[in-house]
C-alpha cells in the first residue's frame, strides 16, 4: 500500500493528495504512466481527497482533468462524471449536479443500472451531508434517491427520517 493510499484509508486527505499529486508529478515528469491508466486513477484519488478535505476547485479540476484523459484512452468512463456531480452538489450547485448526472445516464449503455449509481451517488451525498449537519441538502438527495429507486420502501422510510432530522434542525 503506497503513503498516498494509506492516507486515503485513514482519513488523512489533505496527506493523501499530497501524495497523489507526487505520484501525478513522477508520472508528468518521466513521461510515462507508472501502469496502464494509473494517471487516470490517481487524478480521481486525489480529487476524492481533496473534495473530502472541502477543496472543491481543487476536487472538481481534477474530476474534469480525469474525464478528459479517460476519453482520450478509453472512450465513455463515467467514474469522474458522477463524481463532479458529487463535488458541484456538495457545494450547493444542485442543479449543474442534477445536468451532470442527466449526461451520465444518457451516455451510459445501461440507463438502468447508471440510475443505481447514481442513486448511489445521493445515498453517499445524504449521509455526508447529515453529518455535516446539512438537513436540507440532505433531504433533497435523499429524495433523488427515492425517486431513483421508487420501488425501495426501505429508502422511503429512510427519507423520512431525514425530514425529521431536518424538522428538528429548523426548531431549534
Amino acid at each position: 500500500m503506497t503513503r498516498a493510499q494509506r492516507g486515503i484509508k485513514g482519513e488523512a486527505w489533505k496527506e493523501a493528495a499530497d501524495r497523489y499529486g507526487e505520484l501525478l508529478r513522477i508520472e508528468d515528469g518521466s513521461k510515462a504512466e507508472l501502469f496502464l491508466g494509473s494517471s487516470v486513477e490517481n487524478l480521481i484519488a486525489r480529487g476524492v481527497a481533496l473534495l473530502e478535505a472541502g477543496d472543491y476547485e481543487g476536487a472538481k479540476a481534477d474530476f474534469w482533468a480525469a474525464r478528459a484523459l479517460s476519453r482520450k484512452l478509453w472512450g465513455e468512463f463515467q467514474e469522474p462524471l458522477l463524481l463532479l456531480g458529487k463535488a458541484y452538489f456538495l457545494e450547493g450547485d444542485r442543479s449543474r449536479a442534477e445536468k451532470l448526472f442527466h449526461e451520465a445516464a444518457d451516455r451510459s449503455g445501461d440507463r438502468e443500472r447508471m440510475s443505481l449509481w447514481i442513486a448511489a451517488v445521493y445515498q453517499s451525498l445524504a449521509l455526508r451531508l447529515v453529518r455535516s449537519e446539512r438537513f436540507g441538502d440532505a433531504v433533497a438527495a435523499k429524495r433523488k434517491v427515492v425517486e431513483l429507486r421508487s420501488e425501495d420502501g426501505a429508502e422511503r422510510v429512510r427519507l423520512g427520517w431525514v425530514l425529521l432530522q431536518d424538522l428538528w434542525w429548523r426548531r431549534r
